[in-house]
């Protein structure tokens, strides 16, 4: 998913930090955070691509699983799920207590409804680009008919009771659990949806105030099937009132900060910053921040000119010029996932390397090779990626006597006009949405993914992942996939940038807050200091 470390495991790290206030929070105070800047509109779990959105929805919406903290695929609204030898098809059964928040028992039917729903272009006034269940869906028999608009049902989905169904898949799939546990996948009120003041959820938790421009209010859930969440509201700022949430959190104005860099970490938990804070916890993040470049739009359909780029560009030196949270990458998966190092072969850094290959492009040298437009969205300066156009034309372009143009485009825009094809080459941050390679490898490069925004295809690459989902062994899993990452490194279809470290702090009192590689869960695992 998209948004704005390299340890050798996924897991949560606690770090000690002075609590500087007598004031205890408890849950009967309610929950306060700051949350998308840039709103929640459409307030839409199908349609939703900011990253910043996935926790908000995550409280209102649920799906079949979700995650651990240490990132185990655990049942939610399913009780069972049984998946046959092959993993082509999964037998699925539903837990009795599960219902929306108006209290109507969630049945399979309504399962389907969800899932077709979420497939079905006239969500999105018959842009397919823009659905996001595409992704984690798709692999379903008859999603595509169901994404074409030929269908108005999905083939691969049989129910057989009001609380079992089964579904099939095109291909084999180890990884489709996962894929139930995205917010893209969640079930929702296909029936009422559009018709009542506020979404029907199926989630712990119900809106009972939404201010597009400023506030979300959400009450915990009477039908929820797990245990009782600690915290009955949650107030959740959104738009301008959401922005410098490090000051929001100093101020007292709420409860917990996440995604801090480290330089932000350092000054909060300095003495002089006067902040209450009773606990950091630095995570590992399954995220990669990355340029793609273009290869189906000149100059960058030329393999030559993508490397000699690559041969330039000195990952390590911009990675370190960041906040402090932020380590080289040296391939595209994250390192924890499937507790394995991902370190790919790339090619060091040498001008002469670079000029050899562009003498060997259809342009011969750099004189003869078209501006390279580099399209970011528009974020904070503080954000290293916020200024990688420019080092490409400084580190790059400059020595080589290319043209490299940095484009700003406003982050909405941005969002909606990379699905579209508008802007090719790209740099931007992904976190993925399930601790899988595929959420790496498939979903940003696999020639049929809708999340593949570059246009990158190659035959040999969509093999190898082919072969990772259906390999029985998870060792020739990951083997399927070094050596697919391996052929995007030397194709010089992306540059990866960096990885994260995530930081969150927590006012005295508070615990349990599930965070995790992909960022906080469920707001009802937070409980008080007993």
């Amino acid at each position: 998913m998209l948004a704005t470390l390299a340890l050798a495991g996924a897991g949560t790290v606690r770090l000690p930090a002075r609590a500087q206030s007598a004031d205890v929070w408890s849950p009967t105070d309610g929950l306060r955070v700051a949350g998308p800047t840039g709103g929640l509109e459409p307030f839409d779990p199908a349609l939703a691509r900011d990253v910043q959105q996935l926790p908000v929805l995550r409280q209102v919406f649920r799906g079949l699983t979700s995650f651990t903290p240490e990132m185990g695929t655990t049942p939610d609204l399913a009780a069972e799920i049984t998946p046959s030898s092959d993993a082509t098809r999964y037998e699925i059964v539903l837990r009795e207590d599960i219902a929306f928040h108006d209290g109507r028992a969630i049945t399979s039917g309504d399962v389907l409804a969800s899932f077709v729903r979420a497939l079905s272009p006239s969500i999105a006034s018959g842009d397919r680009s823009a659905l996001v269940a595409a992704t984690y869906l798709g692999g379903i028999v008859g999603a595509q008919e169901v994404l074409d608009g030929t269908a108005t049902t999905l083939r691969g989905f049989v129910q057989t009771s009001d609380r079992a169904f089964t579904i099939e898949l095109i291909v084999p799939d180890a990884a489709f659990p996962q894929k139930l546990a995205s917010v893209a996948a969640s079930v929702v009120d296909a029936q009422t949806w559009g018709t009542t003041v506020f979404p029907n959820g199926s989630g712990p938790y119900r809106v009972t105030a939404y201010d597009a421009a400023s506030t979300l209010d959400l009450m915990r859930s009477d039908g929820w099937w797990g245990e009782t969440p600690a915290i009955e509201r949650v107030t959740i700022r959104l738009g301008n009132a959401a922005t410098q949430p490090v000051n929001l959190f100093q101020a007292g104005d709420i409860d917990l900060v996440d995604g801090m860099t480290a330089d932000a970490m350092r000054l909060l938990t300095d003495p002089a910053s006067g902040a209450a804070i009773g606990e950091v916890i630095e995570t590992p993040l399954f995220s990669l921040t990355y340029l793609a470049l273009g290869t189906q739009t000149a100059p960058l359909d030329d393999v030559h000119v993508r490397r000699a780029i690559q041969r330039m560009f000195p990952v390590a030196t911009f990675a370190a010029a960041g906040s402090g949270n932020v380590v080289a990458a040296e391939g595209v998966i994250p390192p924890g996932m499937l507790g394995e190092t991902w370190a790919a072969m790339l090619p060091p850094i040498d001008i002469d390397a670079a000029r050899a290959e562009l003498a060997q492009s259809r342009y011969g040298d750099a004189s003869s090779v078209p501006p390279i437009t580099v399209f970011t969205g528009q974020m904070s300066p503080a954000d290293p990626l916020h200024n990688v156009g420019v080092a490409l034309q400084e580190l790059v372009g400059e020595p080589l006597g290319l043209t490299i143009e940095p484009v700003g485009v406003e982050w909405g825009d941005f969002l909606s006009g990379l699905p579209q094809g508008r802007f090719p080459t790209y740099g931007i941050t992904w976190v993925a949405d399930y601790p899988d390679p595929e959420a790496m490898l498939g979903v940003l490069f696999g020639s049929d993914s809708s999340e593949n925004y570059s246009g990158y295809a190659n035959p040999e690459f969509d093999a190898l992942l082919a072969a990772a989902q259906t390999a029985g062994e998870e060792q020739e899993r990951i083997a399927a996939f070094r050596q697919a990452q391996q052929v995007l490194i030397d194709d010089a279809a992306v540059i990866p940038l960096y990885f994260d470290i995530g930081y969150t702090a927590l006012r005295p009192g508070v615990t349990g807050v599930p965070v995790s590689p992909i960022g906080i869960l469920g707001f009802e695992a937070i409980r008080g200091a007993s």
